[in-house]
C-alpha cells in the first residue's frame, strides 16, 4: 500500500484558502467606533482586541453576592454582531478554593440561584433562565469564574440558554432592550462580588 501525500502547491493552495477565510470572518465580525458609540445603554462597552475572532464586551456594575440583587440593565443601541452574545455572571475573584473532580461541575463555594432574562423593546422575552452556578458548574478563564447556563439536552431551547442570537435583531422594535438579573444568595454565600456580562466574538 502507497501512501499520498499533498503536493507543496496544493499546501500553499489550502493555507493560502484557509488564511483568506480566517480573514473574511474577522472582517465581518470588526468592530467599529461608530458601534460602540452608537450604544446608549448602561454599564461600560468595549472592543476585544483579538484579531482573529475581535468582539465586543459589556459589563455592569459589580454587585455582592452574599446579599439579595435585582436590577434592569438597559442595552439600547446593542451593536449587531454576527456571532451571538453570551450573557453570564462573573466572578473576578473566586479565591483559589475550586473544587474541581473528574467528572463533576467546578464549584467554588458561592451559593445561591441566579435568574436572567433578556426581553425586546416589544416587551418579548428572548430568553429567560433560572439555575444554581454552585449546583450546574462555574467555568474558569481569565476573567475569573463564570457562570453562564446552556441547556444540552434540547435542541436549542430559546428560554433555557442566556443568548443572544444575530437574529434577535430582526423585526420593528425588536431589538434587545433590557437584561434583568435577579439573584439569591444561598446559605454561607461569602462576601465577594460579581457582574454580569455580554461578550461576543473573542476568546479572553
Amino acid at each position: 500500500m502507497t501512501s499520498k501525500s499533498c503536493s507543496p502547491l496544493a499546501v500553499i493552495q489550502i493555507a493560502t484558502l484557509l488564511a483568506a477565510v480566517a480573514t473574511a470572518c474577522a472582517y465581518r465580525a470588526a468592530v467599529r467606533q461608530s458601534h460602540l458609540a452608537a450604544y446608549q445603554g448602561d454599564g461600560k462597552i468595549s472592543e476585544i482586541e483579538f484579531l482573529p475572532n475581535p468582539g465586543v464586551r459589556l459589563v455592569f456594575e459589580p454587585f455582592p453576592l452574599a446579599q439579595p440583587f435585582a436590577a434592569t440593565y438597559h442595552i439600547d443601541g446593542l451593536p449587531k454582531r454576527p456571532l451571538p452574545y453570551f450573557v453570564d455572571l462573573v466572578v473576578p475573584e473566586p479565591g483559589d478554593q475550586w473544587q474541581i473532580r473528574s467528572g463533576e461541575p467546578i464549584r467554588i463555594g458561592i451559593p445561591g440561584t441566579l435568574t436572567l432574562s433578556a426581553h425586546r423593546a416589544t416587551g418579548g422575552v428572548i430568553f429567560q433562565c433560572q439555575w444554581s452556578p454552585e449546583v450546574h458548574g462555574w467555568s474558569i478563564g481569565v476573567d475569573g469564574a463564570a457562570a453562564g447556563y446552556l441547556d444540552h439536552v434540547h435542541e436549542r431551547p430559546r428560554t433555557m440558554e442566556t443568548h443572544i442570537y444575530p437574529e434577535d435583531f430582526q423585526g420593528a422594535g425588536a431589538d434587545p432592550a433590557t437584561i434583568d438579573v435577579v439573584w439569591e444568595p444561598g446559605p454561607g454565600a461569602p462576601e465577594k462580588f460579581g457582574y454580569v456580562r455580554l461578550r461576543s466574538g473573542g476568546t479572553k
